[in-house]
């Protein structure tokens, strides 16, 4: 009984559905089966995408976005770069690392339910940006949520750091960390 409408046919006949041919129930009964049908094929297709070997189009630019992988390569090339990236061969981490190298561009993190809140420790430097990105993309799990525990940067602020719009674009901080950086001085 692996064929779904078949079941469903022979379900609906145990609890008294009429499934005579050419009724109104019986076709009724084979639209849910094929409902269920496409539900299981998008399904199986979804489950592909989630391994570095089957993603194709959006998921795998997807992996390749998590591991700053070039698009230009081929997509073997790809899968083979995302498969090296999930090993993290010859990365040894230690319990405090992450926060070592936050307090060390004067940073201080605390993490609750998927969020982490990070807050100035001493007044910043655009080096200190510039560290918290790397640490960030080294140290953080991409389904983290990470924000800051202020009201945003004034543009006098960011001004006086100095950098260039493609320093800030290096830096890919999403907007809803850009958008709570303290702004008073500590």
């Amino acid at each position: 009984m692996n064929d779904i409408e078949k079941r469903i046919i022979k379900l609906a006949d145990l609890i008294g559905i009429g499934t005579e041919d050419n009724g109104k129930e019986l076709a009724e009964l084979k639209g849910y089966a094929e409902g269920i049908k496409l539900i299981l094929s998008d399904l199986e297709k979804t489950a592909l995408q989630l391994s570095p070997e089957t993603a194709e189009d959006m998921a795998l630019s997807l992996f390749c976005d998590m591991m700053s992988i070039d698009y230009i390569l081929s997509d073997r090339e790809k899968r083979e770069l995302i498969k090296k990236g999930f090993l993290m061969d010859g990365i040894h981490y230690t319990n405090g690392e992450f926060e070592e190298k936050l307090a060390a561009a004067h940073f201080n993190a605390q993490l609750s339910a998927g969020t982490l809140t990070l807050s100035n420790s001493a007044e910043q430097t655009a080096e200190d940006y510039k560290r918290l990105a790397e640490i960030i993309k080294n140290y953080a799990s991409p389904n983290l949520f990470i924000t800051f525990d202020g009201d945003g940067m004034t543009f006098e602020k960011w001004d006086a750091f100095d950098f260039m719009f493609d320093e800030y674009d290096k830096l890919n901080f999403p907007f809803s960390m850009l958008d709570t950086i303290k702004t008073e001085e500590l």
